[in-house]
């Protein structure tokens, strides 16, 4: 039930034409599913007259070929290939009339290929060259070309076909006699258009049947037709039935059958000898492109390094999660390299953790600093609440923290540059560096090392384009990041990450076009200053769990305490309520009726039937949402053992702190609540009346072996 698209390049459309006229069915079967298409691209569908010149020894693929040939001279190749029915079965087809009036019927005659060959002397190859085709050859073409001539079954959902042109500065459309003045023939000329791919002209190209409209140009040559990956989507798109973005054929209106559209030259000299790839394309039919120069593109070096970012010399890009202290990497960056700006921010209260904010510190630079164009930093991204970062969100943050940091370091350093205009132009454009960490991938945001990558360097792309397009506009100097080091302590996961670079330039193919920026991936790990190796992946020393327990009832709306609705509102003041019922005949002194309780009860105080349990490990985060069996029964307990006398005195054995355990905490948690030795327990409004440090875990209460601190 599977669509058939068929896409023929050059003599592959004349198999298919072959099939079809054999099979008449078989294109209606084709077509008669959903998206049975036929792409031809180049198929000389009357013929070429390329091989009419290359049976003369005329055409430059023949003349590459024997030029590469040691062993054999150009008449013993030219009878080679003389005697191949496939390349005889290329002729212009009886009936034909190329670009210029140049008809295919005389070359269907042995005696005129003899004829010919008499004045076919050429000074470098020899006299009389031709590949005689025999006469059964001749005829086995002409009737080829007789079954090909039956094309009714193009009638049948001619839409479904489509055929792409190539275009070349020279095509092949006759063979031209060059006169002496008394009329007699004096050599063979090559007669060429530029109505064509460069094997194939557009008139031999041409069905009648294939509407006009499903006729499209590639501005590239024959054998390019297949082989441009720049095309390769337009390719696509007619396969599948969308629009390219190819132009149409234009109409030439009839030039192409006048002699102005033609011009005649002698075979040129024997070509020099070719590089590899130049003989293949030449044997091929192309030619190397010689186009202008390209414009340079933007560039962007990455590289990994295994290194302790201590050291580093350039701002440093790491992550900071909402409500979060400051640890891991970025504390080792707040002590070492910026001297406690970012937790001086932090008691400010205007340090960002929130996704999209960023702290951008820079410290002053020495003139030696300046001279090597470094300079120590930090460049803090805000992540958001933990558990909730993905690649998306990793790139959005990068992207927002490196465009504050090319906004901070373009005015830093442009009044460096006004101050020493000696040193470089206040003009030119400001070329940055910056280091970062592998954001998410050593966090609850369980992202892969090579997303990891990924999603930094696209945001440092988006970030150049976005910062610079708008700079353009004012006519201000360009400011961008050129060279960014993706720093990791440990030399497994830094081999990782090298890894994945290596492969970056093909992840990023697409997103590289957009942002007209040329990717340059290091291949090689580069080795710094405080590099380590472990035989294991444990846990980071400064790192601390998150077990996050929530009202699964009321923390899904993301909203702030004040806009929840309470699960028990009544406008009506209890007194009055009583009163009302009891007047309607439904109030507590009516006989057979139970008393009503609950109205001197503030409201929200029901206990909660569902928790929400998230715990966010260093390298994985796990949910679960844990129904409460018998809601109630753990504020009960709760209330009886620690509302009595000495309450607060814990007794070994009592078993209350185990049973805790058992009813609050999921089969999932157990395993994870008893390993770690440390623990940050956040709680909202709901369970935060719940003693979970009394929790007891192998006979001792969890407080007393786990290091834990509590967040609301």
């Amino acid at each position: 039930d599977q669509p058939v698209r068929i896409l023929a390049h050059s003599m592959g459309g004349l198999v298919v034409r072959a099939a079809f006229a054999h099979d008449p069915g078989l294109w209606e079967r084709i077509v008669a599913r959903d998206g049975g298409r036929l792409v031809m691209m180049g198929t000389p569908n009357h013929g070429a007259h390329l091989m009419v010149q290359t049976l003369f020894g005329l055409s430059d693929t023949i003349r590459m070929l024997a030029r590469l040939d040691t062993r054999h001279a150009m008449p013993e190749v030219l009878k080679i290939i003389g005697a191949f029915q496939g390349a005889i079965n290329l002729l212009p087809a009886p009936d034909f009339v190329d670009t210029g009036g140049y008809a295919g019927e005389p070359f269907y005659r042995a005696d005129e290929w003899e004829r010919l060959a008499t004045f076919n002397n050429d000074f470098w190859f020899g006299k009389r060259l031709c590949g005689r085709p025999s006469a059964a050859a001749l005829d086995a073409t002409r009737n080829i070309w007789k079954g090909l001539a039956d094309a009714a079954w193009m009638r049948h959902k001619p839409e479904r076909l489509h055929y792409v042109y190539g275009k070349a500065d020279a095509t092949p459309c006759g063979l031209m006699e060059q006169r002496r003045p008394d009329g007699s023939t004096l050599n063979l000329l090559i007669a060429e258009t530029p109505f064509g791919d460069g094997s194939v002209t557009w008139r031999s190209g041409k069905l009648s049947a294939i509407p006009t409209d499903n006729c499209w140009l590639m501005p590239v040559d024959h054998t390019g037709l297949a082989n441009t990956p720049k095309y390769f989507g337009d390719i696509d798109a007619l396969l599948e039935g969308r629009q390219p973005a190819l132009k149409r054929l234009p109409q030439t209106r009839g030039e192409e059958a006048t002699s102005a559209a033609v011009r005649t030259r002698r075979a040129g000299p024997p070509p020099g000898w070719p590089g590899e790839d130049e003989a293949i394309l030449n044997i091929l039919g192309s030619h190397p492109e010689v186009g202008e120069a390209p414009v340079p593109k933007a560039t962007l070096k990455v590289r990994v390094a295994a290194r302790d970012l201590r050291f580093v010399h350039v701002p440093v890009l790491c992550g900071h999660y909402r409500d979060d202290p400051i640890a891991g990497a970025e504390w080792a960056i707040d002590s070492c390299l910026v001297n406690g700006a970012l937790t001086h921010r932090k008691q400010l209260g205007i340090h960002s953790g929130e996704l999209g904010g960023a702290t951008i510190v820079l410290m002053p630079r020495s003139i030696e600093e300046r001279k090597r164009q470094t300079g120590r930093g930090a460049v803090v991204v805000g992540l958001g609440p933990m558990g909730k970062l993905g690649a998306a969100g990793v790139t959005e943050a990068v992207r927002a923290g490196v465009l504050r940091y090319l906004l901070h370091a373009g005015d830093r350093y442009g009044e460096e540059c006004a101050l020493q205009p000696e040193q470089v132009s206040a003009t030119a454009p400001l070329a940055l560096p910056l280091a970062s960490v592998l954001i998410g991938s050593n966090s609850a945001a369980q992202l892969e090392i090579a997303e990891s990558v990924k999603a930094v360097v696209l945001g440092v792309l988006f970030a150049n384009r976005d910062f610079n397009r708008s700079r353009a506009a004012r006519g201000e100097r360009e400011v961008r990041v050129t060279r960014l080091e993706l720093i990791e302590l440990y030399l497994d996961t830094a081999i990782s990450a090298a890894h994945a670079v290596r492969k970056l330039e093909h992840m990023l193919e697409r997103e590289l076009q957009q942002v007209d920026t040329q990717l340059e991936a290091a291949s090689e790990l580069h080795f710094g200053m405080g590099m380590r190796q472990r035989l294991y992946m444990g846990s980071g020393g400064s790192y601390w769990p998150r077990l996050q327990v929530t009202d699964a009832d009321r923390d899904g709306t993301e909203c702030d305490e004040d806009c929840y609705v309470p699960r028990i509102s009544n406008p009506i003041p209890p007194h009055i309520l009583t009163r009302i019922l009891k007047v309607y005949g439904c109030g507590g002194d009516q006989p057979d009726t139970p008393p009503l309780t609950g109205f001197d009860l503030p409201p929200d105080t029901r206990p909660a039937r569902k928790l929400r349990f998230t715990y966010m490990g260093e390298k994985a985060r796990a949910e679960s949402v844990s129904p409460v069996r018998q809601p109630g029964a753990v504020e009960t307990l709760i209330d009886e053992t620690l509302g009595s006398y000495a309450s607060t005195q814990y007794t070994p054995g009592g078993g209350f702190g185990n049973t805790l355990f058992q009813l609050l905490v999921p089969l999932e948690f157990k395993s994870a609540a008893r390993k770690t030795d440390r623990l940050m327990l956040v709680v909202d409004r709901m369970t935060a009346n719940l003693p979970w440090e009394l929790l007891e875990t192998d006979g001792a209460p969890m407080v007393l072996k786990t290091r834990m601190v509590r967040q609301f």
